[in-house]
């Protein structure tokens, strides 16, 4: 008699009290934490393995989990490769988006939109050189080799492509009378011919180091200057 029985907690909120997170959300950060390290050490691997040469046991071993346990996250080394792709490109969506908000005048736009990828590429030159003799150099083949997920992705960045040539062309500095998606499809294909140069070549400046070139061909063309 007078002692109080201590209140139950609804079942799933143990450990709730003061603010700390439930059991399911810690187990989802968890998880995420260990996929993010499965993912670098991908990363690792298939860039100095290549794709073909890349096995699951060694990606395991590098993220220092067993071998079952990298299964239980990416059914095989093709769905670990998307996985990726996509975490990378998610990535260099944000990266030229904020760099475009950025700034404000439509030719510094430009010049941070070719800048960042550039240097992103420089981040990632390794396993930037695996997607593309896989055939995702192109942009059909980031389809191919990244993906539903990739692909969806991929027309997110077009989109920032295409508002940059937009501002360009409400500015006046590019000519009006080619249609504005083949205009995007130019600037494109002239950083895609940087890229393709820098990789052939096994140029060891970094590709940002082109930036300012690739705008101004942009912008001027390859006609000499008086």
């Amino acid at each position: 008699m007078g002692v109080r029985r201590q209140q139950r907690g609804r079942p799933g909120t143990r450990g709730t009290r003061g603010g700390s997170a439930p059991r399911g959300a810690l187990r989802d950060r968890a998880r995420a934490v260990i996929r993010d390290a499965m993912l670098d050490a991908a990363e690792r691997v298939f860039a100095t393995a290549g794709y073909q040469g890349a096995r699951m046991v060694d990606v395991a071993a590098a993220a220092g989990v067993a071998t079952g346990t990298l299964y239980n996250y990416f059914e095989n080394k093709q769905t670990l490769f998307q996985s990726l792709v996509e975490r990378r490109l998610a990535e260099y969506n944000a990266r030229i988006a904020a760099a475009c908000a950025a700034v404000s005048a439509p030719d510094d736009e430009l010049r941070a939109l070719v800048r960042v990828s550039f240097e992103f590429l420089d981040a990632h030159r390794a396993i930037y050189r695996v997607f593309a003799e896989l055939g995702g150099g192109s942009m059909m083949g980031v389809r191919v080799v990244g993906g539903a997920a990739a692909a969806a992705l991929q027309e997110e960045y077009l989109r920032t492509y295409q508002r940059v040539v937009a501002h360009l062309l409400a500015a006046g500095r590019l000519r009006t009378d080619a249609p504005a998606g083949q205009i995007t499809a130019f600037l494109i294909g002239t950083m895609t011919g940087a890229v393709q140069d820098w990789m052939m070549t096994g140029d060891a400046a970094p590709l940002s180091a082109r930036a300012a070139l690739v705008c101004d061909l942009f912008l001027s063309g390859a006609g000499a200057k008086p």
